[in-house]
């Protein structure tokens, strides 16, 4: 019995203490941190995994090859149809576009020509025939001759070249 009483000592101790803590700490108020309003941006992020596509997909494209002397517009900005995305530099691009200029000159001076009628050795050529053959001359050795005739004037036996 006197141990049964000794235990019972033992447990009512430490109930007693636990039932005198939980009266009090319901009598007291609790601690609420409070701060100054302040007004800022508020900032959430939400990082996971994903892919990101776009609603309608753009070629993009340069006309030339060249190298990037100019970037004008940012990274996640909305440009337009038709607004330049970069600049290419025109190192070379002078001299092609001279070189151009010159061989389409070129190309007029010969048309103005042809509307003239032509270069005077073209017209001679045109107008004449090269008449070739072997004679025999003196020494008993075959030589070729050449002879040009104008067309109009062709002698009978090449009346056929007419």
């Amino acid at each position: 019995m006197v141990l049964v009483r000794r235990l019972l000592w033992l447990l009512a101790i430490p109930l007693a203490a636990l039932g005198w803590w939980a009266y009090h700490r319901g009598n007291v108020a609790p601690q609420v941190p409070f701060a100054r309003v302040v007004r800022e941006t508020l900032v959430s992020t939400l990082p996971t995994n994903g892919k990101v596509e776009p609603i309608e997909w753009a070629a993009v494209r340069a006309e030339q090859a060249g190298a990037v002397s100019e970037v004008p517009v940012r990274e996640g900005q909305t440009v337009g149809q038709g607004a330049p995305l970069a600049v290419l530099s025109d190192t070379g691009l002078a001299a092609g576009l001279e070189a151009a200029q010159a061989r389409a000159a070129q190309a007029r001076a010969e048309v103005a020509t042809i509307d003239a009628g032509g270069k005077q050795l073209e017209l001679t050529t045109l107008a004449t025939w090269r008449v070739c053959g072997w004679k025999r001359n003196t020494t008993r050795k075959n030589t070729l001759r050449c002879t040009a005739w104008p067309k109009n004037r062709l002698p009978r036996r090449w009346k056929w070249m007419r």
